[in-house]
């Protein structure tokens, strides 16, 4: 399930810059456990039935939860519902965000940082064609900015001083008029 085999290199700049802007993984799942599924299914009543254990083990699950809080009429959250489609990615839905799972997005995408201040795009992102520069563009003006189409200028929303650096680089690279 959600297995993604293929993305078009655009479709993943997009997603990227989406995620950088307002995507963030889950945190890995701690349970308790009786044991090894070896142990646990080897213990059984006279009857056959299994023998309650007490749960004296920790475990973490990694999770692969991806979500994008991006509210009910925001209009890239309608083009995130026809990027997730397009690849056949089950999905949930709130009035804020869009959860879906996957290993080797969530993978992929924590290489851009954990927290607001760590966020930044993946250095080697920046040395692609301007094409999908764009479309890394398109995700992050999506997510936390603003372009103004005729004047070539643009606003962008960040605490990662990092990411500042990193969007005006993008911005010069496509012949915007960026400051800091």
């Amino acid at each position: 399930k959600n297995l993604l085999e293929e993305i078009e290199t655009d479709d993943l700049f997009w997603l990227t810059g989406l995620y950088v802007g307002d995507g963030y993984t889950a945190a890995d799942r701690h349970h308790m456990r009786s044991g090894e599924k070896s142990s646990f299914i080897s213990v059984r009543d006279e009857s056959g039935h299994f023998v309650f254990q007490e749960k004296n083990e920790s475990v973490t699950y990694p999770s692969f939860n991806l979500y994008f809080a991006i509210p009910l009429h925001d209009k890239s959250r309608n083009r995130l519902l026809a990027w997730l489609e397009k690849y056949k990615v089950d999905y949930r839905v709130s009035d804020d965000w869009v959860r879906f799972s996957s290993c080797t997005l969530a993978n992929f995408l924590r290489t851009c940082g954990g927290s607001a201040e760590e966020k930044h795009i993946p250095s080697w992102m920046l040395n692609y064609h301007q094409s999908h520069l764009q479309r890394l563009f398109e995700g992050l003006i999506g997510s936390d900015g603003h372009a103004k189409p005729n004047n070539k200028s643009f606003s962008y929303v960040t605490v990662s001083e990092r990411l500042v650096s990193q969007v005006g680089e993008l911005g010069m690279k496509l012949g915007l008029r960026c400051s800091t």
